[in-house]
């Protein structure tokens, strides 16, 4: 393939496919011991590689100190600037996403936008997240949500969990327990008779439980199950 201005430089692609396991299997943390195991034998066993497509959420962590020792270009597919930024000279670790920081941001607007033309304070809205406390992409992007929304004066509820945890009544991991996630449903968005309560619902920040998806809007309604969320985006 020939690049540049005058089309006198040439790339060779070949693509070199390496399946390590399934997370939901085996767990974050012995899958991102393995991929890192692969990734660094494979760069060290094929020693043209120039080039890493890099690995979304999580797994992206595995791949950048394996680019670094092995001074090979790691594209990662992660939005967060802190994923890029915490080393002091960096020249092999790059992105091709977004500022993921600034996802939820246009809801927490459009909600105040709504809330000032009813001449309704923020105070009286309840906000509530909730979050992973691994992968960067999740935790960052919804600690800037967080962040901005305690600076626009909401009421803010934020609920986070460890996906790889075990309950002590489960060998289940969190990510895959659903009478846990439904614990933390009902935590995040108690249930309410409208009847009754006649109070705005909580405006629901929820980062998807089992996919790379980030659901940058807010949910005016009461839902009892993260399960009833996702389903309802048809992200299930």
């Amino acid at each position: 393939m020939a690049i540049g201005h005058n089309r006198d430089h040439f790339l060779k692609f070949r693509l070199i496919s390496i399946v390590g396991g399934n997370p939901n299997n085996i767990g974050n943390d012995a899958y991102s011991e393995i991929h890192s195991t692969i990734l660094d034998s494979t760069l060290k066993t094929v020693n043209n590689t120039q080039y890493i497509l890099g690995s979304c959420s999580f797994a992206s962590l595995a791949d950048k100190p394996v680019a670094l020792a092995n001074q090979k270009v790691v594209i990662s597919q992660v939005g967060p600037p802190g994923f890029y930024m915490d080393v002091e000279i960096n020249p092999y670790v790059f992105g091709i996403h977004v500022n993921s920081d600034t996802y939820p941001l246009p809801a927490l607007s459009a909600l105040t936008f709504q809330l000032n033309s009813k001449q309704v304070p923020t105070s009286t809205q309840q906000v509530r997240f909730l979050y992973r406390t691994k992968s960067e992409f999740f935790y960052s992007t919804c600690r800037s949500a967080i962040d901005t929304a305690n600076e626009k004066g909401f009421d803010v509820t934020e609920v986070e969990y460890d996906p790889d945890q075990v309950q002590n009544d489960s060998d289940v991991p969190n990510s895959q327990n659903v009478p846990f996630l439904e614990e933390l449903a009902d935590e995040l968005c108690p249930p309410r008779d409208s009847t009754v309560d006649t109070t705005s619902p909580p405006a629901i920040f929820a980062w998807k439980v089992r996919v790379c998806i980030v659901l940058s809007c807010v949910i005016m309604c009461s839902i009892r199950r993260l399960d009833d969320l996702a389903t309802s985006f048809g992200l299930l």
